[in-house]
């Protein structure tokens, strides 16, 4: 399926499950860039709309994200394709543009509903200009999805994160420090917080060595393109080091970082962890599929059956 097409029926989706009373001719709208911005009009504009409908499932907020995004279409007029290089660059800063507004306005409503997450984004604010939201996080909230978890990346030095956050009155867990990893709790709330990392492997041993790295060196290490954005607290920006996570998300790509071999034989696991991808609607690149599918008796007998059921029961999750 298309960009176009898969961005039409998510808008249908929604709007025929809360919104249908109100008898808008979405079906028109999503025909032509003219009635579709119209549309967009109506929602910005009538309050009452908003306030009415808030307490449903979806939110009005993920509708008027999901026209922007088809607007941003309808303005290319062509297929989000890598045939068509100049639409691409349109494509993606666009979508930059519209994901640094969604993350900046979902962080800015959690922290006055948490006062301990602002606590936590000050301080690494503080500490650091260089301190990101970084993962699934980012990628959910781009998708206009909900997300569970908020991990940090950092290049304050660990002892620093420790001190830090021990003089706020944070409980601190050091578990993790081999890795680099300080988790954080207060008040019954808790975040992980990482250096930038990068791992080495000895021959043979899947047991790295994990240093202190560059922002590129993290990325490249993470598994997959589209878990690879870093949103910058200071800046309200996110970034892209491997370069094509955005344009994955926009094309709803699943992708392995790098050399997708490497990366299976890092962790095994992630073979089904991009399985549940596919299973929640992303397209795989082939390279990476291919991989995969080569090496699936080997990625199955290596996988500890605990974590294989989890990422099992986790495809049957609806991904809202």
């Amino acid at each position: 399926m298309d960009f176009k097409y898969r961005m039409s029926m998510r808008i249908n989706e929604i709007y025929f499950k809360n919104y249908s009373e109100l008898k808008i001719p979405i079906v028109k709208a999503l025909s032509n860039l003219e009635d579709l911005e119209k549309m967009r009009e109506m929602f910005f504009d009538n309050e009452e709309f908003v306030a009415e409908y808030k307490y449903k499932k979806e939110e009005p907020v993920e509708l008027i994200n999901l026209l922007e995004d088809l607007i941003m279409y309808y303005k290319l007029g062509k297929r989000l394709d890598l045939e068509y290089k100049s639409d691409i660059g349109k494509a993606t800063s666009y979508a930059f543009k519209r994901g640094n507004q969604k993350v900046k306005k979902i962080l800015d409503f959690e922290s006055l509903k948490n006062e301990v997450l602002k606590e936590i984004i000050d301080t690494l604010k503080e500490l650091s200009p260089k301190s990101y939201l970084v993962g699934g996080a980012i990628r959910d909230i781009v998708s206009n999805k909900a997300f569970k978890d908020y991990d940090f990346c950092t290049d304050t030095p660990y002892i620093e994160m420790e001190k830090a956050f021990e003089s706020k009155g944070f409980s601190i867990i050091s578990a993790g420090k081999k890795f680099l990893v300080l988790n954080v709790s207060k008040k019954g709330f808790k975040v992980e917080i990482s250096n930038f990392r990068k791992d080495t492997y000895s021959f043979g041993s899947r047991k790295p060595l994990v240093e202190r790295a560059t922002i590129e060196e993290d990325a490249a290490r993470r598994d997959f393109t589209i878990g690879a954005l870093y949103y910058n607290l200071s800046e309200e920006k996110i970034e892209d080091p491997n370069g094509i996570g955005m344009l994955d998300l926009l094309e709803k790509k699943i992708r392995f970082v790098g050399n997708p071999k490497k990366r299976l034989e890092e962790d095994y696991i992630r073979g089904y962890r991009f399985m549940k991808f596919i299973k929640r609607g992303f397209i795989p690149d082939k390279k990476s599929q291919r991989v995969v599918r080569d090496m699936y008796p080997i990625i199955h007998k290596n996988s500890n059956p605990s974590r294989v059921l989890s990422e099992f029961l986790s495809m049957n999750m609806v991904w809202k």
